[in-house]
């Protein structure tokens, strides 16, 4: 039994876990808050508290590939900080191309993106056109360089839901180009592959997500199922674009400005001090205390929201059994 006595989403998550010698079965609490944030940067506890997701919120862009706008946030552990956005960029008057950016402490992601762009057949060759002005562009990975050629045979692993990926450059012809990309790596032909850029989450089975799992050889599927490989990395549950997984803690005070991502234009606030203390009783009377700190922060720019998400695990005894658990919210 569990007893949430916050006003914070909860969710739980029982599996196996591995460690070093072998592995034992788990379960991990996953606790979220949602916070809404001014323009001129007053942060508060949201009215609205955003249920925990189980699973990722897919964009519903492409059907056959797609990608996610959401992360799930029931996963076991991560190795660390997840920052996520999911919203769109807002195009100055009149201008094909905004350049966009997310600052979280001392870590900046740059973004430019164009307004829509077709591949387009002149002398012979295929190139990329020039960009039409539109008012905003949904920030996914549809819009980025990607995808899985028409065979089948030619696939970008990172981000197989994009655009630009043909064994021909010339079946390219009037299909859309890359509209989201980094200003130093700019796509300007049917060459261009450069490593696929947004904000939204990751799937699991995208790169580097997937390499990050381990060797699914024959040793794993005949020992080690249902633990991870024996060469897992804690950075498989780490969701963000790699330019937003922060080796620091998202700690209270950290500065986050967005820069081309609201009507607005700037946005700015800090983080809170969220914290919230799990205590677990054990029939044996040897009781688990922890406290749950952020891992992920998921901002929604249009909404003037954001999520701060943490978890703990706990290890599940046969000999020490789990009676209830306590979350509490941490005065400070």
């Amino acid at each position: 039994m569990i007893c949430n006595n916050t006003r914070f989403s909860m969710g739980e998550l029982l599996h196996p876990w591995s460690e070093a010698g072998g592995g034992y079965e788990a379960l991990t609490v996953v606790v979220k808050a949602t916070f809404s944030f001014s323009p001129e940067g007053h942060v508060a506890l949201a009215e609205e508290q955003v249920p925990v997701r189980y699973a990722e919120e897919l964009t519903g862009e492409n059907e056959d590939a797609p990608s996610a706008r959401l992360p799930a946030d029931v996963v076991p552990e991560k190795g660390a900080s997840d920052v996520v956005v999911a919203g769109h960029a807002y195009l100055p008057a009149k201008q094909t191309y905004v350049d966009t950016a997310v600052q979280v402490g001392s870590t900046t992601a740059p973004l430019r993106v164009q307004g829509p762009r077709l591949f387009e057949s002149v002398l012979g060759g295929v190139r990329i056109s020039d960009a039409a002005h539109v008012d905003r562009v949904p920030i996914t990975y549809e819009r980025a360089y990607g995808g899985v050629s028409e065979d089948l045979g030619l696939s970008e692993d990172r981000n197989p839901a994009g655009v630009g990926v043909a064994k021909n450059p010339k079946l390219l012809d009037g299909k859309p180009a890359p509209q989201i990309e980094h200003p130093a790596r700019p796509h300007t032909s049917t060459k261009d592959a450069h490593e696929p850029m947004g904000y939204a989450p990751l799937l699991p089975h995208w790169e580097p997500r997937r390499a990050a799992f381990g060797s699914l050889d024959a040793d794993y599927l005949k020992r080690r199922i249902p633990l991870f490989p024996r060469d897992f990395s804690l950075r498989y549950h780490n969701q963000a674009h790699p330019s937003l997984v922060l080796p620091s803690p998202l700690a209270a005070g950290t500065q986050v400005a967005l820069s081309g991502l609201h009507p607005q234009g700037l946005l700015r606030f800090e983080l809170p001090d969220w914290q919230v203390e799990l205590n677990a009783q054990r029939s044996q009377g040897i009781d688990d205390s922890v406290i749950i700190r952020a891992d992920t922060l998921v901002i929604e720019p249009d909404l003037l929201r954001f999520e701060l998400i943490g978890r703990a695990r706990l290890r599940l005894l046969r000999t020490d059994r789990l009676r209830a658990i306590q979350l509490d919210g941490v005065e400070r």
